[in-house]
């Protein structure tokens, strides 16, 4: 009881040492945090979606193995980055990353990897000991975002190169989109200058993905 005791006591003292809690009240900031963690949800649902997709069609046309992976590194960093900032929301989002496993597992099953595929999920593995062991959190955070946006830019270039919108479901990339909609929004209410540099590179990046996947049907679609 004396445990748990000094666990909760522990966990309040943080939260209230958080960014979200200090600015709590009728404002952008406190919208935008649970706007935000809305959307986390939305995007856990879909991430599941889209794994039973790739499983139900033993496919996994146009979606990026890299992608993926780097997502599932990406948010665990978040997550590590949100306690080293005091921010509630990060640490929310690193919870993202084990809804990105499950669509990892239905790309192995259906075919597995190729060579370079692991080496480059090893080498974004590294990720997550540097930004825990290392002092240059902000720094590391920083590089992991950058890393984000170009991992993400795989799944328009793999629209395009396939001509087809594959197994992609439509409903992760409009969580996509609106979620980094709403990071943007708390970025600028939130004074955060590593967000508010690379959000609008990723919005661009999803609206592009929407034009190409309208675009593009499925192949199988498009012979009907």
């Amino acid at each position: 009881m004396a445990r748990r005791n000094h666990m909760l006591d522990f966990v309040s003292g943080f939260v209230r040492t958080t960014v979200e809690y200090k600015g709590w009240g009728l404002n952008l900031l406190t919208v935008s945090f649970l706007a935000t963690v809305f959307f986390n949800v939305l995007e856990a649902m879909s991430c599941m979606k889209q794994a039973g997709a790739i499983a139900a069609q033993k496919s996994r046309m146009s979606v990026s193995a890299n992608m993926m992976a780097y997502f599932a590194v990406f948010h665990a960093v978040i997550g590590v980055y949100g306690v080293y900032a005091n921010s509630l929301v990060a640490i929310c989002s690193g919870g993202l990353t084990f809804f990105y496993l499950p669509i990892l597992r239905a790309m192995k099953n259906i075919g597995g990897f190729t060579r370079a595929e692991k080496r480059t999920m090893f080498i974004f593995s590294l990720l997550l000991p540097a930004v825990i062991f290392l002092p240059w959190k902000t720094q590391i955070s920083a590089v992991t975002f950058v890393g984000a946006s170009f991992a993400f830019s795989q799944l328009p270039w793999q629209i395009w190169k396939e001509k087809s919108r594959g197994v992609v479901q439509m409903k992760l990339v409009l969580v996509y989109t609106a979620s980094t909609m709403f990071w943007l929004f708390y970025a600028y209410t939130g004074g955060d200058m590593l967000f508010k540099t690379l959000t609008p590179v990723n919005l661009a990046l999803c609206f592009a993905t929407i034009v190409l996947w309208l675009e593009y049907p499925n192949r199988q679609d498009a012979k009907n």
